[in-house]
């Protein structure tokens, strides 16, 4: 997503002085529930085609029946919910748009996957694809699924449990659904072997997977020459994404009582260049990663997770989203979704990135005859933009600051530390600086989710320019 430019015009004692504030595109964080009156039915893996966002809801009953619609930026429904598999095994294993159309990846009542395409206006194209049916149909199979841009194929990494095919798979297909190649990259793995992939924009990708209770990770260069298998991270459970030539892995740790996430970078040819090391604590007693990707429009990597103050097996926790730079500097860590009432929240699918905001499904479970609470989530990220001249000022000249904010909530507070011991909680307010010197004047921005926003600004306030001597 592109800046826009604002110019704004500051008044220091009788001189007016331009500053430029880059902001993004106004964006407002949103909560849509998608239950749509049907008992148990839930939104579950979303997708961004570019123009319109890609909603799957299952139906939690026996059946798990899987349904679409689609959903513009700003969460109104276009097209109403179209059942499109009457049954499933589980639900939806991946939802992926390629460029042209979604692809929707289940397991048919047998555990046979299947590869179903949908057109942008929601529309099946065609009937689903049985993928890689030589391998038998099994409930504990395991799958991740990217879309390579570089080879135009879907890549599947899956776990062959029992037979004579038992061992770790890596299937490619062609965007029809057809099989490319179907190899075999390793035998022994431990179940669940909790696959992970992904892949670069040059055609590299990295296969993740547990072994001997340790996740291992293999490097594909773009000829798909693989290279060693390494031990990278004690987990309980991993995700990974890319960032130009590097590969981040992120775990919960430690194993049997996750209150950590750890995170480990691996380059495009296998080397760790950093081995697994704390990331940031857990404010309940456990947390788990959800999601991770690299957003190449703000240069930063969006971790979505779960962090409960009691165990799992008690309460999901809260759904978050944090924002961190490529050396994992944290940026924003804050509910993802905008109601501070609707926080714990349940999804095991990836967020997506619209240009503007996060999209994510979520929900919250339900018992008896209770109906579950299902929703579609636009996070916008916070930003703030000090608007004030970086240039030099006269001693005792006023300056007028202005916070330009976009994202998050409606609900805001502001703060400024103008440098000099004095302070400001106002979105445009005027400050006279009193003495000389340089002063780094720091705008904070925070919202109700608990996203904060840092901009800063550089005065300097020097000695009024002497007027000349006329004769």
């Amino acid at each position: 997503m592109k800046g826009r430019v604002r110019v704004l015009r500051a008044v220091v004692g009788t001189a007016l002085f331009f500053c430029v504030a880059t902001t993004y595109a106004d964006c407002v964080s949103l909560l849509r529930e998608t239950s749509s009156g049907v008992f148990n039915r839930t939104s579950s893996a979303v997708a961004w085609s570019g123009t319109v966002l890609g909603v799957t809801k299952v139906d939690n009953s026996a059946s798990k029946a899987l349904s679409f619609a689609t959903y513009s930026s700003d969460l109104t429904q276009f097209t109403a919910d179209r059942t499109i598999a009457d049954a499933t095994f589980s639900g939806v294993i991946a939802l992926i748009w390629n460029g042209s159309d979604f692809a929707l990846f289940y397991e048919d009542r047998s555990a046979q996957l299947r590869m179903l395409r949908i057109s942008a206006s929601g529309e099946p194209i065609g009937s689903a694809v049985a993928i890689a049916p030589n391998h038998a149909p099994s409930g504990d199979r395991e799958y991740d699924v990217v879309w390579d841009a570089t080879r135009q194929a879907y890549v599947i990494l899956h776990s062959v449990v029992t037979g004579t095919d038992k061992g770790m798979w890596l299937t490619m297909l062609n965007a029809d659904g057809t099989v490319r190649s179907d190899e075999l990259i390793t035998i022994p793995f431990t179940a669940p072997a909790l696959p992970r992939l992904a892949v670069n924009a040059g055609g590299a990708f990295a296969v993740l997977f547990r072994r001997s209770g340790v996740f291992h990770v293999r490097v594909y260069d773009a000829a798909g020459v693989g290279g060693a298998l390494q031990q990278v991270m004690s987990a309980k459970e991993v995700r990974i994404a890319a960032n130009g030539t590097t590969f981040a892995i992120v775990g919960n740790a430690p194993v049997n009582a996750p209150t950590e996430i750890d995170w480990a970078l691996v380059d495009d040819h296998g080397v760790i260049v950093m081995p697994a090391k704390k990331l940031f604590a857990a404010r309940g007693v456990e947390i788990a990663p959800v999601s991770l990707s690299w957003n190449a429009d703000r240069g930063e990597w969006a971790l979505a997770y779960l962090d409960s103050r009691f165990p799992f097996t008690l309460v999901p926790g809260d759904y978050r989203l944090r924002r961190f730079t490529a050396s994992g500097s944290v940026i924003s860590d804050s509910l993802f979704s905008p109601d501070t009432v609707v926080t714990t929240l349940a999804t095991d699918q990836p967020f997506a990135w619209t240009g503007s905001s996060y999209a994510s499904a979520a929900s919250r479970s339900a018992s008896g005859s209770v109906q579950p609470q299902s929703f579609v989530i636009r996070h916008c990220p916070l930003t703030a933009s000090a608007g004030a001249p970086v240039r030099s000022i006269a001693v005792g000249g006023t300056l007028i600051f202005i916070a330009f904010v976009d994202g998050g909530t409606s609900d805001r507070t502001y703060s400024w530390d103008f440098g000099d011991g004095f302070t400001s909680t106002a979105k445009t307010t005027a400050h006279r600086y009193e003495r000389l010197g340089d002063y780094t004047a720091v705008l904070s921005v925070s919202d109700s989710t608990g996203a904060t926003s840092v901009s800063t600004v550089l005065v300097h306030v020097v000695n009024p320019r002497r007027r000349g001597v006329h004769h």
